[in-house]
């Protein structure tokens, strides 16, 4: 009986023990955690900046006028006449491109295809253009002559002009046919009307004059 009695009571002694042990490690822990919380709050204390404002003079900007007079224009400078020059300092001609004046008398000679100019109602010149003589020709002294075929038209005019003949060839061509061109002729007239002429031809002579 007395060994039955023993146990029953140590049973309830042995659990008091450890809830008190438990309560007492659950307090340290609580009051660690609040050790904990506490802590950071005491470290890092928010600053309190002064309220204060900063005021900043700004310089009021002064506008500058400036008055600019109008000046009178610069008198008027008289310009110099140019300068002559020289009659020393002048460039000296080249004379020796100067060609010399020749005078030129082209020769015509009636060599016409008429037996004569003694009827009144044949063709007869009226207009007669003397030929210009060519410049290279007059400055080589080349002398020579010119055949023209050619027809006289109801009106007198001289049409369809061909060269026959020269000498030299085509030298005096060209001058002989521009001048036989401005020629004009009396128109042949026949049972009182104008008709037209064919087969005339005439020779025109260029010399040149140097008897000066």
């Amino acid at each position: 009986m007395t060994h039955t009695i023993t146990q029953s009571t140590a049973q309830p002694l042995a659990k008091i023990a450890l809830i008190t042990a438990a309560g007492l490690i659950m307090t340290f822990v609580a009051f660690a955690f609040m050790q904990y919380l506490i802590k950071p709050q005491e470290n890092y204390a928010p600053t309190v900046q002064p309220d204060f404002t900063i005021e900043v003079a700004q310089e009021k900007k002064i506008k500058q006028i400036t008055t600019i007079s109008r000046l009178p224009p610069p008198p008027m400078v008289n310009k110099a006449p140019p300068k002559l020059m020289p009659v020393s300092d002048a460039p000296e001609i080249d004379t020796t491109q100067i060609i010399p004046l020749i005078k030129i008398s082209p020769q015509m000679s009636d060599k016409e295809g008429l037996t004569s100019l003694k009827l009144d109602n044949q063709a007869s010149p009226i207009v007669r253009m003397a030929p210009k003589y060519p410049q290279s020709a007059a400055r080589d002294g080349i002398e020579g002559w010119v055949q023209i075929g050619f027809s006289i038209s109801k009106t007198g005019r001289v049409i369809n002009p061909t060269i026959l003949a020269s000498e030299p060839k085509r030298i005096f061509d060209a001058a002989a046919l521009k001048a036989i061109k401005k020629w004009k002729y009396k128109a042949k007239i026949e049972q009182g009307h104008a008709i037209e002429q064919h087969g005339l031809n005439i020779q025109l002579d260029f010399s040149l004059d140097n008897s000066n």
